[in-house]
């Protein structure tokens, strides 16, 4: 049992502009801390993507913690891939929570169940003042609402596969489990084999994906050591950085 030094901060709150800004603000006096929000009014995803999340229909968390605190357990970003992490662990927790539910995560860290997206990822780090800031936000669908139907891509919802009573208790557990298991890795490849259980793509596969305005075909072949996407094309083997300007999975 967590004792209460080792528990997170928490802050809820209504209306916000960013979960992960509000965490990364807690972090110049706190050395850990949760942050959930019914509605966020200025969510980000990946690449400087907006993260729709209109009021009561989904869960808006953000865990962040200075690395000084966490030394033993928490390692660094250059070692760790957090973006790739957070994907499995919220696969796994909620797989634990609602069972025979068949979530899914697509490279690197969308949640998705039967081809359709149910939430996302976005790992920040921030230096200040020789300190490093890590923030892990995570954003999932709870209910349908008229604003998603701009957006015009398949999408899912927490609340169609069981009762949701309560998203804040949901994100408090879903957040007080982060870094206890992060502490039971030290690097990527640790756990890359559970993350490939749940992921949409199996080795051998064929695929086809846009990255940086190119259209590649080829045959995925798992991930490297460090989550790169591993692909053998007809022009040979490709690795995909998460840093590429853009990826889409085309099948």
């Amino acid at each position: 049992m967590k004792t209460e030094s080792e528990k997170l901060l928490w802050v809820v709150l209504g209306p916000c502009g960013s979960t992960n800004d509000v965490a990364f603000a807690y972090l110049d006096t706190y050395e850990r801390v949760g942050v959930f929000s019914a509605e966020q009014q200025s969510g980000r995803g990946s690449k400087g993507r907006s993260w729709l999340s209109p009021r009561h229909t989904g869960i808006a968390l953000s865990v962040g913690f200075l690395q000084s605190a966490w030394q033993e357990h928490i390692p660094h970003p250059l070692h760790f891939n957090y973006p790739l992490f957070a994907g499995w662990y919220v696969c796994d927790w909620l797989s634990r929570h609602f069972p025979n539910t068949p979530f899914r995560v697509k490279w690197p860290n969308d949640i998705w169940v039967d081809g359709k997206k149910l939430g996302g990822i976005l790992c920040e780090s921030r230096m200040v003042s020789s300190q490093l800031k890590l923030v892990i936000g995570i954003g999932i669908n709870l209910k349908k609402h008229n604003a998603y139907e701009s957006l015009n891509r398949p999408l899912t919802f927490l609340e169609d596969f069981g009762p949701v009573h309560s998203p804040k208790e949901i994100a408090y557990q879903m957040g007080e489990g982060i870094p206890e298991s992060i502490a039971q890795f030290k690097t990527t490849r640790d756990f890359l084999p559970l993350w490939e259980h749940y992921s949409v793509l199996a080795p051998g596969q064929s695929i086809a994906f846009e990255t940086d305005g190119e259209k590649v075909q080829g045959t995925y072949e798992g991930l490297d050591v460090d989550g790169k996407l591993r692909v053998q094309t007809p022009s040979g083997a490709r690795l995909i950085s998460q840093a590429c300007d853009e990826f889409k999975l085309l099948i």
